[in-house]
């Protein structure tokens, strides 16, 4: 448990920053394809 990066400063800063940058593209990609509008041949459910 020494090296647990999780419950140091850095660890987390690490963990945080990533997880901001992936969800900051899913919600720029989302943008673009509500933008763009329905897609025809996309499966209706």
């Amino acid at each position: 448990l020494d090296d647990y990066q999780v419950r140091r400063y850095p660890g987390w800063h690490r963990h945080i920053t990533l997880a901001m940058a992936a969800h900051a593209y899913l919600t720029a990609l989302r943008a673009q394809h509500l933008e763009k509008g329905p897609d025809p041949l996309e499966r209706q459910s």
